[in-house]
């Protein structure tokens, strides 16, 4: 490491300085960076992209100023005219007018003309800056873009390795010349005392931290297993994470602290700073390594594991996970060095290979554990096939991002071979850091989830409804956060997305209508506040103000449906309102669309009028028993589009309201609850009648559920073939019980006709068989 800062002090680009001072005016910067993309591409280095980065950013810098500017006085000058429209319309006669307003009006014209001047220049120039910047993104993309495909020789050339050794020992040979000048020296004492300091302060704070770390996690792992509470158990768990990365972060800090006193007596300020800086960047790429392999595979909460493996196998994956770790740090430290120009081409595209060849390795060795993981259906495979019992996953993604890690091994082993080796390594390091931060993703969702289910459980348990709806809110904020990460690992530059950050917040214009990003979120706000409101006042009125009117079940459940959708509109309404949107210029947009969604949409909008006529009309009511075509039962819900309907046998049927509207129904309940029944009766001819007749009324008055009034009767519906047919009719309080009652006076009925001796005839018929043939054979005689 002391040998690559010292080359790289001597490096080009390390002693030219800064790339460029920033241009004394506006107007120079902009000159600047229109020669800037107007000049050929033809230089595609990484100073020259370099340089055009810091371009861009002044730039951009302008624009946002050029542009607070315009916006302050814009608003003066709004001010202003509407301080002279509050004078009127200049009149046709000059005369007409009082002498002072025509003076106060002059005044205010011109104090409006001073104005508007800087205003007019500070729009052009962020527009000017604005056309520029972009110009600026498009060809810095090209220029990347063709580092990015640029072939250069294979590594499996021997002339690579031949180049790359010649290279390496003329860099040893002037990193050796600068030390032993820096040793022998007139400060060769302050270097020594450094060097000494420095070594001291290495061996410290490695062996120091070293095993304070081991102690203290030691000691919090010895309480997790000890705890038999879940919550105490997860604050021991946190608790480690902490202690873990503040011991590591002070020790790489105390490391790196010491390697820069070193550093400093050889080479330049602003080299040794920012060789240092790179050095506690991979540092702590190293440690989020080392910290997330056992988080994700080997966490005391199976919730926490996002790969749920046998311990060997989990404690493989966790040493794998630290060497990818390194491997991304090496490469951290690489970029530096290859972007001040230190290494040579034949050196940079041997190393990128070695990083693509070993990262694919670690990554063919991870997705191998992965695939001997737990599945979703609860079984997993060993290394020799054999079942392993396992827990069971919610949702197995393992197996789809397997193959996509194959594929991309592939792909960049291939090009890495054949000479495109930056691409090779953008696409493997991109991979690899785009799982690490997927992985910190799903552990911290999981973690949150773990947090608020115990929560759940115990002292907030009366707020379950609301904790249980947490997790998806934290889930949309990491997902919000780290999809920037995940664009800025492939390729985008943060510039570019805090400029798109910028466009959501300052608006987007579609037409002549201007959404922001701080208008979507007052209409969320707003609309979501409406219709919490808007359950809240159904509550109250289906629990405390429509139980106090005499209205039945039905016309309670219709007033607090029609109360939700009409809070549910004037909450729509009001949101757009608080907005502040103009959707006037989208009228004739809007109109067209709703005549084609009226023509794609007929049935839909024909249930929803047919459901607000139920609402309002009531021919049909919740609670209801009612026959639609060939489906009978009680009405259970009416909405807006369906109406569901409940049969005898506990079936749900969903019915559409138009139906309801334009066909036959047949409400059992619609003149109130009472129903009548009929229970047919036959007897045999010889039977009497008049007892018959009061038997059965004596039946039906004796069942609890039959009314008294009206009373039973019985009827002689008609003389059949084998028996006289009677009918006994009755009434219930509840028409929805007549099938079990009708059940009921059945089993009496046959039970006393058998005791009274009377006869339930069924059909008979004599058969008579003619013998042809012996007719025949007699008439012949």
């Amino acid at each position: 490491m002391l040998f690559a800062g010292a080359a790289l002090a001597q490096s080009p680009v390390a002693s030219s300085g800064a790339t460029g001072a920033a241009p004394a005016s506006p107007a120079a910067l902009l000159q600047q960076a229109q020669q800037a993309v107007s000049a050929p591409l033809d230089n595609f280095s990484l100073d020259e992209i370099h340089r055009l980065t810091q371009l861009r950013e002044r730039v951009a810098h302008l624009r946002d100023l050029a542009g607070q500017k315009a916006d302050a006085g814009t608003l003066e000058t709004r001010i202003l005219q509407a301080q002279i429209a509050a004078f009127g319309p200049i009149p046709a006669i000059a005369r007409s007018e009082p002498a002072a307003v025509t003076a106060r009006r002059q005044a205010l014209d011109h104090v409006l003309s001073a104005r508007i001047g800087p205003v007019l220049a500070a729009r052009e120039t962020a527009a000017a800056a604005s056309t520029l910047v972009r110009e600026l993104d498009a060809r810095l993309r090209r220029m990347r873009h063709h580092r990015l495909f640029s072939y250069n020789d294979s590594p499996l050339d021997p002339r690579v390795w031949v180049s790359a050794v010649t290279s390496i020992s003329q860099r040893a040979s002037e990193a050796g010349q600068i030390y032993a000048a820096a040793w022998h020296g007139p400060n060769a004492k302050a270097v020594r005392r450094q060097a000494i300091e420095a070594a001291v302060l290495i061996v410290l704070g490695t062996v120091i931290g070293a095993w304070l770390l081991r102690m203290l996690i030691a000691l919090i792992d010895r309480r997790i297993a000890a705890s038999p509470s879940p919550p105490k158990r997860l604050l021991y768990n946190l608790l480690r994470d902490v202690v873990g990365a503040v011991l590591l972060t002070v020790a790489i800090l105390a490391t790196w602290v010491a390697v820069a006193l070193i550093l400093e007596s050889v080479m330049p300020q602003a080299v040794w700073v920012e060789l240092t800086r790179t050095l506690i960047i991979s540092s702590l790429v190293a440690m989020i390594a080392g910290w997330l392999g056992p988080s994700i595979l080997l966490s005391p909460f199976p919730e926490l594991r996002i790969v749920r493996l046998d311990d060997a196998d989990a404690h493989r994956g966790r040493t794998i996970i630290l060497l990818l770790g390194i491997v991304v740090a090496l490469e951290t430290l690489f970029s530096l060095l290859e972007e001040r120009a230190w290494t040579g081409s034949a050196f940079a595209n041997l190393v990128s290979a070695t990083i693509v060849l070993g990262g694919g390795w670690l990554l063919l060795q991870l997705t191998a554990l992965f695939r001997r993981r737990h599945r979703p259906d609860g079984s997993a495979a060993n290394a020799d096939g054999a079942a392993v019992p396992a827990q069971v996953d919610t949702l197995d993604f393992v197996g789809p991002i397997n193959r996509v890690i194959r594929v991309v091994v592939f792909i960049s082993v291939a090009a890495a071979l054949l000479g495109f080796v930056m691409l090779a390594r953008s696409v493997l390091v991109s991979t690899i850091v785009s799982l690490a931060v997927i992985a910190i993703a799903v552990y911290l969702q999981s973690s949150i989830r773990l947090v608020l289910t115990l929560l759940a459980q115990g002292p907030l348990n009366r707020y379950r409804g609301v904790i249980h709806l947490l997790p998806i809110l934290s889930g949309l904020v990491l997902t919000l956060l780290t999809l920037p990460l995940l664009a800025v690992i492939w390729g985008y530059q943060s510039t570019e997305i805090v400029d798109a950050l910028g466009a959501l917040r300052t608006g987007i214009s579609i037409g002549d209508v201007k959404f922001s990003a701080g208008d979507v979120l007052t209409f969320g706000i707003v609309f979501l506040v409406g219709y919490i409101a808007t359950r809240w006042v159904q509550r109250i009125l289906r629990a405390s103000v429509l139980p106090q009117f005499a209205l039945d079940i039905g016309a309670r459940s219709a007033l607090v449906t029609i109360a939700g959708y009409v809070g549910i509109v004037l909450a729509a309404i009001v949101a757009i309102a608080t907005t502040g949107l103009d959707f006037s210029s989208l009228a004739f947009v809007f109109g067209a669309l709703s005549v084609g969604l009226g023509f794609g949409l007929q049935s839909v909008v024909e249930n929803f009028t047919s459901g607000v006529i139920l609402l309002l009309e009531r021919p049909v009511r919740e609670g209801d028993s009612i026959e639609v075509g060939d489906h009978s039962g009680v009405v259970r819900k009416i909405s807006v589009r369906s109406t569901r309907l409940e049969t005898a046998d506990r079936h749900y049927i969903i019915i559409p309201n138009s139906q309801l509207i334009t066909g036959a129904v047949k409400n059992l309940s619609l003149g109130g609850e009472v129903g009548r029944i009929s229970v047919p009766a036959s007897v045999g001819y010889a039977s009497d009648l008049d007892a018959t007749r009061a038997l059965l009324i004596e039946i039906a008055k004796a069942h609890k559920l039959v009314l008294r009034k009206p009373a039973p009767f019985v009827t002689l519906d008609g003389f059949g073939d084998s028996a006289i047919e009677l009918n006994l009719f009755c009434f219930v309080a509840d028409v929805t019980t007549g099938a079990g009652v009708q059940s009921d006076l059945r089993f009496t009925i046959a039970g006393r006709f058998k005791e009274q001796g009377i006869e339930i005839p069924f059909p008979q018929r004599d058969i008579r068989f003619r013998n042809d043939l012996a007719i025949n054979s007699q008439g012949k005689d």
